[in-house]
């Protein structure tokens, strides 16, 4: 093989790794602070091994009341995300709040949060398994700390999810247990979409 041959070669092999490693997009809302929680005894940001995790929280933007929903995700070592942690109607004053399953529309604003997980599937983009809270195990979210001036929320929870059916992942068990749960956070105005993040 001649030199030119060699580097045409090198040069072909070249395009086509640079080409073949596609990379997926990184997450576009911002992400501040910290979640952390061991799931079924296993620390459930060390789901997927080398992947990473975000945080964002924003105003329930009701009019009516003044709570938070905080949003946590994984995402698999590719970018493509894999959980989602939700709780909702988190009240936005230091306390100790019992986690329920659903909102019960006739009491929509009582101070209870609201949980639920999801998997997500293919590229992250398409839906995979829910699980709500299981009620009859202690669930609470818990704000320790909560300053005006920055919008940081710091506190604890507690709770224990199960699937709803049908079943469409089996990635995860059935029932996940999350414990020593914390978290650390803050609202930002996400200037882009004029919406606002914690």
């Amino acid at each position: 093989m001649n030199m030119k041959n060699l580097w045409l070669y090198i040069f072909s092999i070249s395009i086509l790794l640079l080409t073949a490693c596609d990379d997926f997009p990184l997450p576009q809302m911002p992400s501040w602070g910290y979640l952390t929680a061991d799931m079924n005894g296993k620390d459930w940001s060390k789901t997927y091994k080398n992947a990473y995790q975000t945080i964002q929280a924003w105003d329930s933007n009701d009019n009516v009341s003044d709570t938070f929903v905080i949003m946590a995700d994984l995402y698999n070592p590719y970018g493509a995300r894999r959980q989602e942690l939700y709780f909702q109607n988190i009240p936005s004053e230091k306390g100790h709040y019992t986690m329920l399953k659903d909102i019960p529309y006739e009491n929509k604003y009582d101070r209870f949060v609201y949980g639920s997980l999801y998997t997500l599937v293919s590229d992250g983009d398409a839906s995979g398994d829910t699980y709500s809270v299981l009620d009859t195990e202690k669930a609470f979210f818990q704000i320790d700390e909560a300053i005006t001036k920055t919008r940081e929320i710091k506190g604890t929870f507690q709770v224990t999810f199960v699937i709803n059916k049908p079943r469409y992942d089996t990635a995860l068990p059935d029932t996940l247990r999350f414990r020593n749960g914390k978290f650390h956070t803050k609202i930002m105005e996400h200037k882009r979409r004029n919406r606002k993040l914690l």
